[in-house]
């Protein structure tokens, strides 16, 4: 998958590409697809798929496993729904929200 240049994407690092076969991602490593459908990312012949096939070749050790997507579970309709639907009912958001902690520890580190 890509990133956009600039420190505006760092939240896309680190990339699939660059962390497969990396220490702690060597083995078996487990991928949540948290998709709603197939396509340029997601499913058979997507880009994740050959990031993992290519990571396997060059890392003997490395395993990868897919989940299905996400909208392939009989719950989805209904959380997404909810979700939806606790949305409408809150208050909207009319300040910006700060990135997430993990996100912040990234860039420190980098």
């Amino acid at each position: 998958m890509e990133r956009r240049e600039g420190d505006a994407y760092a939240f896309n690092e680190p990339l699939l590409e660059n962390l497969l076969g990396s220490p702690g991602f060597d083995r078996d490593v487990v991928l949540s697809m948290l998709f709603i459908s197939p396509g340029r990312h997601a499913g058979p012949g997507g880009d994740i798929a050959h990031i993992c096939e290519e990571a396997e070749k060059e890392n003997p050790g490395l395993q990868t496993w897919m989940s299905d997507l996400f909208a392939t579970h009989e719950g989805a309709i209904r959380v997404l729904a909810n979700r939806f639907r606790q949305g409408l009912e809150s208050a909207p958001v009319t300040e910006e929200m700060p990135p997430p902690r993990a996100v912040l520890n990234l860039r420190d580190q980098g």
